[in-house]
C-alpha cells in the first residue's frame, strides 16, 4: 500500500523569546493544510521539532507539539550558540470519524450485508464495521483492535455505486463511494459488537493510513538568543513599585519631621492597656503566649514585638507577667525583650528571667501545660500572639472558661475562627504585623504602614474604575495589570 503523506506546515520561523534571560527561543508556524480540515481534527497527529547547531548536518529530535498547535518554546538553549530548526507534520496511522446516524447506511441483517459484498478480505481500504448502539461518538484505538479483535471484523470491498439501503421506516441510504463526510476517501469500517444481538446496526467509519511519511518544512535559522535587560511586559509592575515606594518614603520623611500620621485604630491593640489595667486591679497575673513556632517565623517575630509593649505596661503597673514558650530560641529572645522593657520603664530590678520560661516543644504537651496553669492560676488577661495550629481552640476555650480577657493575633486563616469565637479581641492577618508600628510609633515603621495603606486605597480605586470600564467595554483595562 502506498504510504500516506500529509502537507507540511507553512511560514515556519524561529526567533528569540523576548523579555527573558537569553535561555529560550520561540517557534511559530501556520498549521498544515491537512490539520483542522473542515473544522475537524484533520490528518495530522503531531508536529515533530528537530534542532541542530548551525553548520551541522543532522537534526536532533527535541520535542513534539500537538496538532492544532501553532507555537512552541525551546528552553534548552544557551546564548553562545546559533541554532537551526526544522518542523515536520506527522500523520495519524489511523483516521476514523463517526458519521451522524441519519446520513449513513443501516443494515437489517448480516446476511443482507454479505449479499451486497460476497468477497471478504483484509483490505484496509474498505472495511465495514458496525456498532450495536447508536452512540456514534465512540472512538476505538485500531492499534489494539487489529490485533485483539480481528476475529470480530468484517472487512469488505465495495465498488462505487453499490446501493446500501436502511431498514424500513428509515430513508437514509447511500452508495459506496458517496461523500457523506469529508473523510469518506479514507474509509475503513470496524465492528464494535456482535451483529447477531440486534437486527439494526449503526456503522462507524475510519481509515487505516499505515506508517505515513512526515512532511518537513524548510530549515529555519540560524538564530541566537539574547539576554533582555528589561522585561518590557512587566513595566506595569515597575510603575506600581515606584508609586508605592514613593508613598512609603514620603510618609517616613513626614513621620521623622514629627508630623502626626493618621493610622486607623486597631481595636485589639487599643484594648491592651485596658486589659493590663484590669489584671492590675484584680491583683492577678498576665499570660502572654507567643505561639508554637520558632524565631524564623514572621508571626513569632511580630508576637514578641507586641510582648515588648505588654511587658512595659506590666512594669509600669507592677503587674506579674508570665510568658511560657515552646522554643528555646524564642525563650532567649523574649527574655531580652522583657528585660529591655522593664529597663525602659525605669524598673530593671523588677525583672525576673523566670517570667519567661520553657515548657516543651511538643505541640499538645505545650497546650496541656498552659491549660493546667490557666485553671490553677486563673490569670486575668491572656495574650495569644504568633503562629498557632490545632492548639488554638484548646487554649482559647480554656481561657474563656476562666473568664479571662483574651486578646489574640495570628495570620493562620484556619485558626482565626476559633480565636474570633472565644476571644474578646482578635488581630486578623496583617493587623498582627502592623502592631509593631502601631505600638512603637517608630517613624520608619509608621511611614511604611501609612504608605502601604495608601497603596491599598489606590488598588481599590483601580478595581472600581476597572469594573466600570470593562463592563461597558470602553477599554481593556485588565491588560494594564497583565504580567
Amino acid at each position: 500500500m502506498e504510504r500516506f503523506k500529509v502537507k507540511p506546515p507553512t511560514d515556519f520561523e524561529v526567533r528569540d523569546t523576548p523579555n527573558d534571560n537569553g535561555s529560550s527561543l520561540t517557534l511559530n508556524w501556520r498549521l498544515s493544510p491537512d490539520d483542522n480540515l473542515w473544522g475537524k481534527r484533520g490528518l495530522v497527529e503531531k508536529y515533530v521539532i528537530g534542532r541542530r547547531l548551525a553548520g551541522e548536518e543532522k537534526f536532533e529530535f527535541i520535542s513534539t507539539a500537538t496538532n492544532q498547535s501553532r507555537i512552541a518554546f525551546d528552553n534548552s538553549v544557551n546564548n553562545k550558540d546559533r541554532y537551526e530548526y526544522q518542523l515536520a507534520a506527522y500523520p495519524f496511522k489511523y483516521i476514523f470519524r463517526p458519521i451522524p446516524w441519519n446520513s449513513i447506511m443501516m443494515v437489517k441483517q448480516m446476511e443482507r450485508f454479505k449479499a451486497l459484498a460476497p468477497w471478504i478480505s483484509l483490505n484496509p481500504h474498505g472495511v465495514v464495521l458496525s456498532m450495536l448502539s447508536q452512540n456514534y461518538s465512540y472512538y476505538v484505538d485500531l492499534d489494539g483492535f487489529r490485533s485483539d479483535l480481528a476475529r470480530k471484523s468484517v472487512w469488505e470491498n465495495f465498488s462505487a455505486g453499490t446501493e446500501l439501503s436502511g431498514p424500513e421506516g428509515i430513508t437514509a441510504a447511500f452508495a459506496a463511494g458517496q461523500v457523506v463526510s469529508p473523510f469518506l476517501p479514507f474509509f475503513s469500517f470496524f465492528v464494535q459488537s456482535s451483529l447477531t444481538s440486534d437486527p439494526y446496526q449503526l456503522v462507524t467509519i475510519g481509515r487505516y493510513l499505515g506508517d505515513g511519511l512526515m512532511a518537513k518544512t524548510e530549515v529555519a535559522g540560524p538564530v541566537k538568543t539574547k539576554k533582555s535587560w528589561l522585561h518590557l511586559g512587566r513595566i506595569n509592575v515597575l510603575i506600581i513599585a515606584v508609586v508605592l515606594s514613593f508613598f512609603i518614603l514620603y510618609f517616613i520623611r513626614q513621620a521623622r519631621k514629627g508630623k502626626e500620621l493618621f493610622i486607623r485604630k486597631i481595636a485589639g491593640l487599643d484594648a491592651v492597656e485596658d486589659a493590663v489595667g484590669r489584671a492590675t486591679e484584680m491583683g492577678k497575673e498576665i499570660f502572654f503566649i507567643p505561639g508554637t513556632q520558632d524565631m524564623q517565623n514572621i508571626q513569632t517575630i511580630a508576637g514578641v514585638t507586641i510582648l515588648g509593649r505588654v511587658a512595659r505596661l506590666t512594669a509600669e503597673m507592677d503587674t506579674k507577667l508570665e510568658v511560657p514558650v515552646s522554643r528555646s530560641l524564642v525563650m532567649v529572645t523574649a527574655r531580652e525583650i522583657v528585660q529591655e522593657a522593664y529597663a525602659n520603664a525605669g524598673r530593671p530590678e523588677a525583672y525576673d528571667e523566670n517570667m519567661v520560661h520553657y515548657l516543651t516543644d511538643d505541640q499538645f504537651g505545650y497546650a496541656a501545660a498552659i491549660d493546667g496553669k490557666m485553671v490553677r492560676q486563673r490569670p486575668a488577661t491572656i495574650f495569644y500572639m504568633g503562629a498557632f495550629y490545632a492548639e488554638s481552640l484548646i487554649l482559647a476555650e480554656t481561657g474563656n472558661s476562666i473568664d479571662a480577657i483574651q486578646i489574640a493575633g495570628t495570620a493562620m486563616p484556619a485558626q482565626l475562627p476559633f480565636f474570633v469565637a472565644a476571644c474578646d479581641y482578635t488581630l486578623i492577618g496583617e493587623e498582627l504585623f502592623a502592631a509593631s508600628a502601631y505600638l512603637s510609633k517608630e517613624p520608619k515603621l509608621l511611614g511604611s504602614l501609612k504608605g502601604q495603606d495608601i497603596g491599598k486605597a489606590l488598588l481599590l480605586i483601580a478595581l472600581a474604575v476597572g469594573v466600570v470600564v470593562q463592563t461597558f467595554g470602553w477599554y481593556d483595562f485588565a491588560s494594564l495589570f497583565r504580567l
